[in-house]
């Protein structure tokens, strides 16, 4: 099972149990091994030039790129790119749409913005932008896939057959988990500010700014913005204009639970989401109301404020001032089982579900109470009709 070579100088090398399967020699520009008493040969890694989509560009068993130098459509297949690896477009400055076959592939864009695509084989492909606005495309069934140099400035991350369940960004990874169970791990660089185009299913292009952790992000809102993109809770938004914003619209701002308002100066109106709310008003007035978390806490500004509670929940109001009102949301007299002041001037009031209202500095705030269309004052331990 030795094996000697002869040279043509006369020397002779003899390699001990050459003849073993699988050995490769690598003479010339062929790789050659030995199997079952015959001699193969393979090559090595190919670098093949894109000309035209008839063409046929078959790679050799290696690790084969094909290089696409300007802008066309390669639709990656079995047939025509039968062992391609890479499909690379770095050096095109024209729009380039390029999927790939069957095999894990890397997709490298162009310089004049393309649209990227694994391909429906259901193999993990990576996903490289370029210099331009890249469109990069996912549907449920292509694999766990990774984008990479991904500008959430201008690049749109195409989740076209829908399906998300989840994004979790941790510093600049993003994780999309599908409800198929496959993933796709994105490369965002940027910070919770920037800007994050994507689509899921037939939703359109979202704009949306994505946490770089599971929870205690601060965003700043504008009202540009179709979603923000966060954990469970823990995460602040930052108003700083004047703004309507209705947290019952769980998929936009689903997972913050503080709603800080207190840069703004102009007219703020905040409903919070299903999570235990803060939410903090700024000087040009506010309408707060929690909502549905269990417990919540409304700040007053130096406006006139409007604090509306309801009593499925326990509401802590702070900061109220004479301007301002206290709302109840479908409350009447009758669902007040009992109310109490401490000599502080703090008060508790209980309703007949189960739920309580805490007003800071009630007994001396001079605040309008509104009850069953009515208007009241608390006075001398009492709610007094004005």
């Amino acid at each position: 099972t030795d094996m000697k070579i002869n040279f043509g100088d006369g020397n002779s090398l003899t390699v001990k149990d050459g003849l073993t399967n699988g050995i490769r020699y690598w003479l010339g520009d062929d790789i050659w091994y030995y199997r079952d008493h015959v001699w193969y040969t393979e090559d090595r890694a190919k670098t093949l030039t894109y000309t035209d989509a008839n063409a046929n560009y078959i790679g050799s068993g290696e690790i084969d790129t094909l290089v696409i130098p300007f802008g066309t459509e390669v639709w990656g297949n079995d047939v025509n790119h039968a062992g391609i690896e890479v499909f690379d477009a770095s050096s095109s400055s024209e729009f380039n749409l390029i999927s790939g076959n069957s095999l894990s592939n890397t997709i490298i864009a162009g310089n004049g913005g393309s649209s990227l695509w694994g391909g429906v084989y259901g193999e993990a492909d990576t996903l490289v932008g370029g210099a331009g606005a890249d469109m990069f495309w996912y549907f449920q069934g292509n694999g766990n896939d990774v984008f990479t140099n991904f500008n959430p400035n201008e690049d749109v991350a195409n989740f076209a057959s829908g399906g998300i369940v989840s994004i979790v960004r941790k510093d600049n990874k993003a994780t999309v988990n599908m409800s198929d169970g496959a993933n796709v791990v994105m490369e965002v660089n940027g910070g919770v500010d920037d800007p994050f185009y994507y689509a899921n299913g037939e939703s359109g292009i979202l704009k949306g700014k994505i946490g770089n952790k599971y929870s205690n992000n601060k965003f700043t809102y504008s009202g540009d913005i179709d979603v923000y993109i966060v954990g469970d809770y823990g995460n602040t938004l930052q108003v700083n204009e004047s703004a309507e914003i209705w947290g019952t619209d769980e998929f936009k701002y689903g997972g913050i639970d503080v709603f800080d308002a207190s840069n703004s100066t102009g007219f703020n109106r905040i409903v919070g989401d299903s999570l235990s709310n803060t939410i903090i008003a700024g000087s040009g007035g506010s309408e707060m109301w929690g909502n549905g978390g269990s417990y919540n806490a409304l700040y007053g500004g130096n406006g006139a404020d409007k604090f509306w509670v309801s009593d499925g929940s326990y509401t802590y109001l702070h900061n109220v001032g004479s301007e301002d009102t206290i709302s109840g949301y479908e409350i009447s007299l009758d669902d007040i089982t009992n109310s109490y002041a401490y000599s502080n001037g703090d008060a508790w009031v209980h309703f007949s579900n189960g739920g309580a209202l805490f007003i800071e500095n009630l007994v001396n705030c001079g605040a309008t109470i509104q009850l069953d269309g009515r208007n009241y004052v608390y006075s001398d331990g009492n709610l007094r009709e004005k």
